[in-house]
């Protein structure tokens, strides 16, 4: 709301004073509403992963025992959305040897083509997927083991692309930013990097291929917590009291 000026703040309050409740998909995203809607009448609806993006349990134990750096980006390809960042940190990796194998899915910005398609060129070990939906991308997140969103997107809520990685057993990379602390915690379901820094990626990532052990533990937490907590039924639950209050 404090990006809303002048005559569009105004409809904009309008609008939500004509409700009478609001959801939101977390804590720390009840801001947003506050200054619209009674704090008593927000109610936190956390996102939800499809049930087909579910992977069988002895596909987590494989990955498990997969040593080898597979990145996954998968978003819109905008400045924001720290991409330029995550190519700067597999040239890093490629420049000191590491070896890697990173899969970049998402609509490419028309302002950046040039320049990202530039990096594509360069990186001997990076596809460019192109925009993938259904059976794709969840052959996409099972296939990696490292999924990255360095964001600092000005209008980022609570991507769904980050529940979506750690239900396939993914470790997280990504930045403390907007709604995402309430799903995601240091350490526990991977590793924050800093915003607007290659070389935070970069480090980040050769920690993990130097302490596979510990962070194979991740991919399974991560596996366990979605399907604990953020699964179509828990949603539907969940909107049906909110709706019945």
């Amino acid at each position: 709301h404090e990006l809303l000026k002048g005559i569009k703040k105004k409809i904009f309050k309008f609008l939500l004073s004509k409700t009478s409740k609001g959801i939101v998909l977390s804590e720390s995203l009840m801001g947003n509403m506050s200054p619209f809607i009674r704090e008593k009448n927000i109610y936190v609806l956390y996102n939800f992963v499809e049930d087909y993006l579910f992977p069988k349990k002895e596909i987590i134990e494989k990955k498990q025992r997969d040593s080898n750096l597979k990145i996954i980006f998968l978003s819109n390809l905008m400045e924001e959305k720290g991409i330029f960042e995550l190519l700067q940190a597999l040239q890093i990796l490629e420049d000191k040897g590491i070896k890697y194998e990173a899969k970049i899915a998402g609509n490419i910005d028309d302002k950046n083509k040039k320049k990202i398609e530039k990096y594509f060129k360069l990186l001997k070990n990076t596809t460019y997927c192109g925009v993938v939906y259904g059976e794709e991308k969840r052959k996409l997140l099972l296939w990696g083991n490292i999924f990255i969103l360095a964001t600092y997107y000005t209008m980022e809520g609570q991507p769904i692309s980050i529940l979506e990685a750690m239900a396939a057993g993914n470790i997280i990379l990504t930045t403390k930013h907007a709604g995402i602390p309430d799903i995601f915690k240091d350490q526990f379901n991977g590793y924050y990097v800093e915003k607007q820094d290659s070389k935070s990626i970069a480090d980040k990532l050769q920690y993990i291929s130097k302490n596979q052990e510990a962070c194979n533990k991740i991919k399974q937490v991560n596996f366990r917590e979605v399907q604990k907590k953020y699964t179509v039924r828990n949603f539907i639950e969940k909107i049906t009291y909110i709706f019945n209050q």
